[in-house]
């Protein structure tokens, strides 16, 4: 490999070219598109200094690394690996396919799948989520398709809410750390490849087919990927069941390590509690009416900052209304969220009676602390009706439009900020850094396995479904049905991004 003077003065100067625009205060487009095309550059003389393969800013790296460690676990826990990937194949694709795929002997992959999806239905139902329709429907969703059926259903769901709400946020971002995630995240990008890889190669190993290569793939200087290259020749020769394996081994892993990443960052959570001192008021929100004087400079009842966030998640999930805290000692009744006015559609007769950013805090005398609040209070009214709508600029009285609705898109914005004191500093420091690396690798990992089962054209789970329709419907046939499944699921993935034009 050739070596250059100039490439670590490179790569050091685009680090500090990169953090210096992800920690600008450089707007969201212009920020990222900075931020990638400092990688992009730095890519492209990194590919030339090192005349590694490279395309557009991105730089792969060949080698063996890895070889020992994926050859000593696939002779170590040859026989565990082969169970837990077989029984993943339910997860993946759902009890129906784990009865094709196995017919009587289908216990396994089936306990797999119903104690994953249990798993999530008890721990929304706990974590004090409503148990609606929409958790009932992507529970079954998954015992039917698996993660992959759960993860297409999401999106699917997602694009309609951008096509017919307004306002809708994206349902999918680029993954740049210091810009769209914390910088943290990039620990958790690298370690969810390699555990990615790692899977697929003591597959390889355990059912013989020869590993050519492993490496890492760059974007710049940040590692964005990694990857094993199994002799393809060989791994076509193999049975449809051994490829199976050797394509899920990845994501499998992956959701295992969710796990793990889940356990430790529950953890960290406690340790960096027991580093917090006393929780005090930030910011409060210039439009809010909380209840109480909350004010800045206050002290909460909460254990830290991040019990404070859990509890506005559990409370935004279906709580709502008002929550008994300590300020400054003494409990009291603080509402949580604004129902802040987003956005205003034209074609309603009350449009016009609103603006961006008022909060609306009663209807017809009834108090509403989010959108579900004021679905029920307007659900005795109709079209043509007058409703009185009190909010933070006075009480008005408008006229509902077309299916009882006043003509404009809402969101819950939190009433007030908190942050640490802590009782140690560099421990708060340290525990605060490992949370993040945590969550996100527990997270990371658990989008990545569902996102790789997709029928995504360049991801396992559509190599899987293709071989599977084409031994079903015949060569020509399934290569078409899969080319039109990886089509739609590209379709939904844009749907998705499509509010980013216009962020």
């Amino acid at each position: 490999m050739k070596q250059s003077r100039l490439l670590w003065p490179v790569v050091v100067a685009s680090m500090l070219l990169f953090f210096g625009v992800a920690f600008s205060t450089l707007g969201f487009w212009p920020k990222t598109i900075a931020a990638l095309a400092v990688l992009a550059v730095c890519g492209v003389l990194v590919k030339r200094f090192t005349g590694q393969e490279g395309y557009y800013g991105l730089v792969i790296f060949r080698g063996l690394a890895g070889f020992k460690l994926m050859r000593g676990i696939a002779r170590k826990h040859k026989h565990l690996s082969r169970e837990i990937v077989d029984a993943g194949l339910g997860l993946a694709f759902g009890v129906p396919y784990a009865y094709h795929v196995y017919k009587k002997k289908f216990a396994k992959a089936a306990l797999a799948n119903l104690a994953f999806f249990a798993f999530f239905f008890l721990a929304q139902y706990f974590g004090g989520s409503q148990v609606n329709g929409a958790l009932w429907l992507f529970t079954v969703v998954g015992v039917l398709f698996g993660l992959a059926g759960t993860g297409l259903a999401f999106l699917a769901s997602h694009a309609w809410s951008v096509l017919t709400i307004p306002n809708t946020p994206p349902g999918v971002t680029l993954l740049v750390p210091g810009v769209t995630v914390p910088w943290e995240a990039l620990f958790a990008i690298a370690v969810l490849a390699i555990v990615h890889e790692v899977a697929h190669g003591v597959l390889c190993v355990i059912e013989r087919i020869p590993l050519k290569s492993s490496g890492v793939l760059l974007f710049g200087f940040l590692p964005v990927g990694a990857f094993v290259e199994p002799d393809e020749k060989r791994f076509e020769e193999k049975s449809r069941h051994v490829k199976r394996r050797m394509l899920v081994a990845g994501s499998i892993a992956n959701v295992l390590f969710f796990f793990v990443f889940l356990v430790l960052a529950l953890g960290a959570g406690a340790a960096l509690d027991s580093s917090v001192a006393s929780v005090r008021v930030t910011e409060v929100n210039t439009n809010s009416s909380l209840g109480v004087g909350v004010s800045v400079g206050d002290e909460v009842g909460v254990a830290s900052a991040n019990s404070f966030n859990a509890l506005l998640l559990e409370t935004a999930s279906g709580r709502g209304g008002l929550v008994s805290l300590e300020v400054n000692g003494v409990k009291e009744d603080v509402r949580l969220f604004d129902l802040s006015v987003a956005g205003v559609e034209d074609g309603f007769p009350a449009s016009q009676s609103f603006e961006e950013g008022e909060v609306i805090q009663a209807v017809n005398g009834e108090k509403v602390y989010g959108s579900s609040d004021l679905s029920r209070a307007l659900a005795g009214s109709g079209e043509g009706d007058a409703v009185s709508i009190q909010t933070n600029r006075g009480v008005k009285s408008v006229v509902l439009g077309v299916g009882g609705r006043i003509g404009v898109t809402v969101s819950s914005v939190p009433a007030f900020a908190v942050e640490d004191v802590p009782s140690n500093a560099f421990l708060y420091a340290l525990f605060s850094f490992l949370l993040v690396v945590f969550a996100y690798s527990y997270l990371l990992n658990f989008i990545v396995a569902t996102v790789n089962l997709m029928p995504l054209f360049i991801t396992d789970g559509h190599r899987i479904l293709a071989d599977e329709l084409s031994s079903w419907l015949g060569a020509a046939a399934g290569g078409k049905a899969a080319f039109a499944l990886g089509a739609l699921t590209l379709l939904v993935l844009l749907l998705n991004a499509l509010p980013w034009l216009w962020s």
